[in-house]
């Protein structure tokens, strides 16, 4: 394992590490799972599905009993990655640094950060179906107005994840399948569509529970 991940980028929450931006030989993946989740009370940091490494991008479930959670990176090759919490908030990492959350619990969702985008997309959501968040990953190639929505089948508003000028670049939004008044919303498919002066994109998703 120490030689796989020699050269990977490494995250460590409250000192304990995951591994990210290496390529893991499918013969081998199954070195790096994890067991089982501890039992409530103790704590506990992975890639979903269990995993301590991950290639381009995946969601960090986290259990902290502590009062802070703290986190430290080293990123190699002058690469940069974000890193983005439930709430939408973004961390930027770069070189060696640290930061610190006061969450006992949640999602991380870690992914690399490209150059300025070439045109604009909207990324298919992740995970999907999905329940309860899910994330939205949409890209502009010059700073526009945006707007971001979620539909109903009937083509009624749910609700509005962002309306904003924003710069070039990616981003990424989270819905927690809530409507306009915090209200949860029932099992279904959903419409969510990104539109800009020049540009305007539909895709489907699906909540379960």
């Amino acid at each position: 394992m120490e030689n796989r991940v020699s050269e990977a980028n490494v995250i460590a929450f409250n000192g304990f590490p995951l591994y990210f931006g290496v390529d893991i030989p499918e013969s081998e993946i199954l070195s790096y799972s994890l067991p089982p989740k501890p039992p409530v009370g103790a704590f506990d940091v992975r890639f979903t599905g269990g995993w301590r490494v991950v290639e381009n991008e995946g969601e960090i479930e986290f259990i902290n009993p502590n009062k802070s959670l703290n986190i430290s990176y080293q990123i190699n090759k002058n690469e940069n990655w974000i890193l983005t919490s439930e709430t939408g908030t973004q961390h930027v990492l770069h070189g060696i640094g640290e930061i610190e959350l006061t969450d006992n619990s949640g999602i991380l969702f870690l992914e690399k950060h490209f150059l300025t985008p070439t045109h604009y997309s909207l990324s298919q959501n992740y995970p999907n179906p999905f329940n309860p968040v899910t994330t939205i990953t949409y890209e502009l190639p010059q700073e526009s107005y945006i707007s971001l929505e979620v539909y109903n089948m009937n083509g009624q508003q749910v609700t509005s994840l962002a309306s904003k000028s924003q710069k070039a670049g990616k981003y990424t939004v989270q819905w927690d399948g809530t409507d306009l008044n915090g209200h949860k919303v029932s099992s279904g498919i959903y419409l969510y569509k990104l539109e800009t002066p020049d540009f305007t994109n539909i895709r489907k998703m699906v909540l379960m529970k």
